[in-house]
């Protein structure tokens, strides 16, 4: 619940509107989605100062070291 509280006048405090306590709670509970594998999630705003566009260059580069590892193991296999 979001309170908002004068300080010294000039100043407002505004709280953080999320209940942390109900995102805790709802964070235990069992759910039925299903997620399989490696997976990479990005929670928020997409702009640029939260740093997006790193995220999916890392992601980028991640991915495609992964397939190149298996692509030569598989192919290290077959002509060995």
């Amino acid at each position: 619940m979001m309170s908002i509280q004068c300080i010294k006048k000039k100043t407002l405090l505004i709280n953080n509107g999320y209940d942390f306590n109900e995102i805790i709670n709802k964070s235990n509970q069992i759910s039925d989605i299903e997620i399989e594998g490696d997976n990479l999630v990005f929670i928020g705003r997409i702009e640029k100062n939260k740093g997006i566009i790193e995220l999916l260059d890392l992601f980028k580069k991640t991915w495609l070291i992964f397939y190149l590892k298996k692509i030569i193991s598989a192919w290290h296999r077959r002509f060995r």
